[in-house]
């Protein structure tokens, strides 16, 4: 029961799917319910070198 158990946990919360908008299922929830996208996103910035 313990590894059906640790199954569901690590679907749920860690394994991040594309049509989830590149989320685990808990997060998108949260993030349908709330609209804030719960994962920091960085944004690279180009420096001219000129």
């Amino acid at each position: 029961m313990k590894m059906e158990s640790n199954i569901m946990d690590y679907y749920n919360n860690d394994r991040y799917q594309w049509n989830l908008a590149k989320l685990a299922p808990n997060h998108y929830a949260t993030y349908l319910k709330t609209g804030i996208y719960p994962i920091e996103i960085q944004v690279n910035t180009l420096i001219s070198l000129s």
